[in-house]
């Protein structure tokens, strides 16, 4: 895989963790999806010790898919999440304590106003979805 110098610093880091910011379409996700390769190929970091997190489900599936690609059945060992699924995982397997189920779910804005929505038709009410405002 052909990387800059910049990318190349960052895949050739393999001890410890690294913190990877630049702008967007700037190879983030080829670099540290070569890099979590060099951990495995070359420092023999064991797949299931390597935590991948990433902003976007796009660049998460991104990830998996080049991961499988390189490394078959030892990808799947491999943590690969965004942060909003990585904090889903850890309340779901650690939040009883503060009352979160292992079923639970994060509703965003839309699913919402769809739960309020089937929950008004179910009790026989007729709504309407309210239209968005318009930014001016």
């Amino acid at each position: 895989m052909q990387l800059n110098p910049h990318q190349e610093q960052v895949a050739n880091h393999v001890r410890g963790r690294i913190l990877t910011l630049a702008a967007r379409a700037s190879g983030k996700t080829r670099t540290l999806t070569e890099r979590t390769g060099r951990l495995i190929r070359g420092a023999g970091v064991s797949p299931a010790n390597i935590l991948c997190l990433t902003f976007t489900n796009k660049a998460r599936d991104q990830m998996q898919g080049r991961l499988a690609d390189a490394f078959g059945a030892a990808a799947d060992k491999v943590f690969i999440s965004n942060f909003h699924g990585l904090c889903g995982t850890v309340l779901r397997r650690m939040g009883a304590p503060l009352g979160y189920s292992v079923r639970m779910t994060v509703c965003d804005a839309d699913d919402q106003l769809d739960l309020i929505m089937q929950v008004a038709r179910k009790r026989g009410m007729e709504p309407t979805k309210p239209r968005r405002a318009s930014l001016r």
